[in-house]
């Protein structure tokens, strides 16, 4: 009976601890992207880059910390897969496609935002495509409302009524 008990709970528990770590090496291999993309970002303004140079991961290194996983990893991700050798300034890495592949199970395309979805135009230059975005709420400033109420005919805000009325010398 308790040979039982423990089978079923380790049934339970293995599938469980195996998720969590692909989704451990998913976090890792976007933070890594993040890191890049924000070592590329230094890089480009500290040496006057313009959008579109490209950027060798030998230069990268130097704005990555000494000693990280990352800066001794030969731009490989954790999995093994290669970043890229080099990288488009004003650009995001892109997330290694066996490694999307290989964690696809714990990972969806919004995970990898905004390090998917390059394409090349037809100068040859690397460039974003466009993606479904959800729309903005916005909340306008006070004045505007107002304004937009008083030309769709609607009453004006409460707190400026007695302003109004006191203008025109009611």
């Amino acid at each position: 009976m308790i040979v039982v008990a423990i089978g079923l709970l380790a049934a339970i528990a293995v599938p469980d601890y195996l998720r969590s770590r692909k989704r451990a090496q998913a976090t890792r291999v976007l933070e890594d992207l993040r890191l890049i993309d924000a070592a590329l970002d230094q890089y480009a303004m500290e040496h006057q880059r313009s959008p579109g140079d490209s950027v060798p991961w030998e230069a990268l290194q130097t704005y990555l910390k000494t000693g990280s996983p990352l800066y001794s990893s030969l731009h490989l991700d954790l999995l093994g897969n290669d970043f890229g050798a080099t990288f488009t300034v004003d650009l995001p890495p892109n997330v290694p496609t066996a490694s999307r592949t290989a964690l696809s199970d714990v990972t969806t395309d919004s995970f990898w935002s905004p390090f998917i979805g390059l394409a090349v135009t037809p100068r040859g230059k690397p460039s974003r495509l466009p993606r479904a975005r959800e729309p903005r709420r916005i909340a306008l400033p006070l004045a505007r409302r107002h304004h937009q109420n008083r030309v769709r005919g609607r009453a004006e805000h409460p707190a400026s009524q007695g302003r109004a009325s006191r203008a025109r010398g009611q």
